[in-house]
């Protein structure tokens, strides 16, 4: 299989859009003059499927043109991002540690209050 770069996938993409999107208002444009709804009901699998394949290639591209993207980046700010990730890391761990002593906490007084009730 030969490699695709990304442009060229882009292009190809786009191209698929195109015709996807030239089904869809082909249909449309056909549904506006139909007064049966059995053929408009018949045509809605493939006007959905056209919607759908827009709607994809519009998101491939997106992810594809967003892929391309270079950031340049100096070693400080690299720094302090890595720095940045690693103290939402600990936060994330200790949030837990925290939720699963509030966890703990409420069983414990759900069954001090069950007792209470039965003793009641």
């Amino acid at each position: 299989m030969p490699t695709v770069s990304s442009t060229k996938r882009i292009q190809l993409l786009k191209t698929a859009r195109a015709a996807a999107q030239a089904v869809k208002d082909e249909i449309e444009r056909q549904n506006a003059h139909t007064i049966d709804p059995q053929v408009r009901a018949r045509r809605e699998p493939i006007l959905q499927e056209a919607i759908t394949m827009i709607q994809d290639a519009d998101e491939n591209i997106d992810n594809l043109e967003a892929s391309q993207v270079g950031v340049d980046m100096d070693g400080a700010a690299l720094d302090k991002l890595t720095e940045l990730g690693q103290k939402l890391d600990r936060q994330i761990a200790t949030n837990a540690f925290v939720n699963l002593g509030i966890d703990s906490l409420t069983e414990v007084l759900n069954g001090v209050s069950g007792v209470k009730t039965a003793l009641a």
